[in-house]
């Protein structure tokens, strides 16, 4: 959880404990009875149990477990008169209850974080996580599609780390489509997870996020959010690439590899994807590009201009982009179709495919990533 909510968390601790010592003056001075005292301190631990279920996403957390001990410790003696046993029990509730709090709510310091859904991708997804953290990301959920290549080994390491929150989110039986089970992922994220970043952002694997004049995204981030009030999301542009003129996989890191895209004003440029404050977001709804907000904020580009739906025509990328490496090589490509359509797929589309999207995404030579190679060869283990 991150400090800010933590924060209010405890703050409406000490309101709850100061609460319950009003309830136990009124008891002592006899101006309330046992049952009516009893009742209203359970009522008051009632709330604030569903609370920390449903607006911070704690069930699960041995804090609703404490909870509901001391109501139960309640409920035994609300009929008794004894009210020295009672004032016991609101003794121990509040003397404990704001240490049981601090000891079952942990305080994340991420900033950044990435939801991703991915299916047989574990030959990118070294290179993919460590850019990110090179740029400022903490954390990544990532959400295993069904893959059968071992992406669950290879997301091992990070895994124990903390750096990797891993689930496995099947489609067959499931969801009817692939992208009924993408926007689930998204959902799911958005609801257990947004309180335990700043910021949360919803990419590919094939997509790098690029800081373009600055070396830590968080930065960019947290300058267009202070900027403009009511951002409750920023879209980042595509800049999409092409094959390089590669036929064939090749070793070695994408970024590297792959160094000629399309002009700015290509058509698919003005796709964009999400870094969202998921505490104002309530969901994805019909498409993974672009979410839904509470009132009154929106999703802003990069120089404030409000985005409506999943394409921003009018992008500089001057500040923040998207680096889609789309098609990489010609065999990629073909294996990329199959992985989303199945084996069965027409051969000849999938040439046609490649060669429409190809001829129009070797135009720029782009050095960008140059930068970022040396220090990310090393993380991937290829120096």
């Amino acid at each position: 959880m991150i400090k800010e909510v933590y924060d209010d968390i405890i703050n409406l601790t000490l309101s709850i404990k100061s609460s319950i010592k009003k309830e136990r003056n009124l008891l002592i001075n006899n101006n309330l009875s046992i049952n009516i005292v009893a009742s209203n301190v359970q009522k008051i631990i009632t709330e604030f149990k569903q609370y920390l279920e449903e607006y911070s996403c704690l069930k699960n957390n041995p804090i609703i477990d404490i909870l509901n001990k001391y109501n139960d410790d309640l409920l035994h003696i609300i009929n008794e008169d004894n009210k020295d046993n009672v004032l016991i029990i609101l003794d121990n509730i509040t003397d404990s209850l704001l240490d049981k709090v601090q000891e079952n709510i942990i305080v994340k310091d991420d900033i950044l974080s990435l939801t991703l859904i991915v299916k047989n991708e574990a030959f990118y997804i070294k290179e993919w996580i460590e850019f990110h953290r090179m740029i400022g990301v903490t954390h990544f959920y990532i959400y295993d599609n069904e893959s059968s290549d071992d992406l669950y080994k290879k997301l091992s390491s990070y895994i124990s780390q903390g750096i990797v929150t891993y689930t496995y989110w099947p489609t067959k039986g499931v969801y009817s489509t692939r992208l009924e089970a993408q926007l689930a992922a998204y959902n799911d994220s958005l609801y257990k997870y947004k309180y335990d970043t700043k910021y949360m952002g919803f990419i590919d694997v094939d997509e790098f996020i690029v800081p373009v004049n600055r070396k830590n995204i968080i930065e960019v981030i947290d300058d267009i959010f202070y900027r403009y009030e009511n951002c409750g999301g920023i879209g980042i542009n595509w800049r999409v690439y092409g094959s390089s003129y590669n036929e064939k996989k090749i070793d070695g890191l994408v970024v590297e590899n792959y160094k000629y895209r399309a002009y700015d004003n290509y058509d698919l440029n003005k796709h964009i994807k999400t870094i969202c404050n998921p505490r104002v977001t309530i969901a994805f709804n019909i498409e993974p590009h672009s979410a839904i907000y509470r009132e009154p904020f929106y999703c802003v580009s990069e120089n404030g201009k409000r985005i409506e739906s999943c394409f921003f025509k009018n992008s500089t990328c001057n500040k923040i982009r998207i680096n889609h490496y789309y098609i990489k090589s010609r065999e990629d490509c073909i294996e990329k179709c199959r992985r989303k359509n199945g084996k069965h797929i027409n051969e000849e589309y999938i040439q046609e495919f490649f060669t429409r999207i190809d001829k129009d995404c070797n135009k720029v030579y782009d050095p960008i990533m140059e930068k970022y190679i040396d220090e990310l060869k090393k993380r991937c283990d290829l120096i």
